[in-house]
């Protein structure tokens, strides 16, 4: 019985030959010839990605006249933050210069949105780039001088991402259908810059191929929940695969 062989690769996005840091190609070279496995052994991620960003930090609103748009600047916020910005930014751009106050209950996790003058939030008919889901308000709200979310804040992170190789087969899926990839890891934050990461056994490996393979380049794409690549603004990550032929 021939027994198997292995090396060792660090796949580094400094190393890419085109693409972002979410997306990208990088050459292996020397190619790896007749793989029969591939298993996924680490991999360190910079925690930078934003939980509010271009694609949900529009707060619709009106006090009285016709709507109201505010724009949050993109960042990563936690719950004091976010309403201390929301506090600034609505007070700041109201018309009738009303002062506005938000805070989160650390009880119910949900947030309760004051001003000095009667106001409506206008989520349930604006969805475009919309904070509501993030903030707790799906509705259109009669003007009142209180608004409190019908459900919690959810600033957290995605607590998985998916490892998406086009050289390697699809190995992973979800119940979400656009959801597949080669690897899906689970978060842990180590309360610092780094994200580590718990990697299940059961999705970590690639069984033996009906044929072996040879692999030349690798295309790679980063992705979390509803197949969205991850925005981790630039940052540069690695992994370490270990390839048996």
């Amino acid at each position: 019985m021939a027994q198997s062989t292995f090396k060792y690769i660090i796949i580094d996005t400094r190393d890419r030959i085109k693409g972002n840091t979410n997306e990208f190609t990088v050459n292996l070279n020397p190619a790896f010839y007749g793989v029969k496995k591939v298993e996924l052994l680490s991999l360190s991620l910079p925690q930078t990605m934003y939980n509010i960003t271009t694609a949900n930090n529009i707060i619709y609103f009106s006090e009285g006249g016709g709507p109201l748009i505010a724009s949050l600047s993109p960042g990563n916020y936690n719950a004091s933050s976010l309403a201390n910005a929301i506090s600034i930014l609505l007070s700041t751009i109201s018309p009738n210069a009303f002062i506005y106050n938000v805070s989160v209950s650390n009880i119910t996790y949900k947030m309760t949105i004051s001003a000095s003058g009667n106001f409506s939030l206008l989520f349930g008919s604006n969805s475009t780039q919309s904070i509501g889901d993030f903030i707790g308000y799906t509705i259109d709200t009669i003007p009142a001088l209180t608004h409190t979310g019908d459900s919690i804040i959810q600033l957290y992170q995605s607590v998985y991402y998916i490892i998406d190789i086009a050289e390697l087969p699809v190995a992973v899926k979800s119940s979400n259908i656009k959801d597949y990839g080669t690897f899906v890891i689970n978060t842990r934050t180590n309360g610092g810059d780094i994200e580590v990461f718990e990697i299940a056994n059961r999705y970590h490996i690639i069984e033996n191929y009906d044929n072996a393979q040879n692999i030349f380049n690798l295309n790679i794409k980063l992705k979390t929940y509803d197949n969205k690549l991850v925005d981790i603004n630039n940052a540069e990550w690695f992994m370490m695969l270990k390839f048996i032929y």
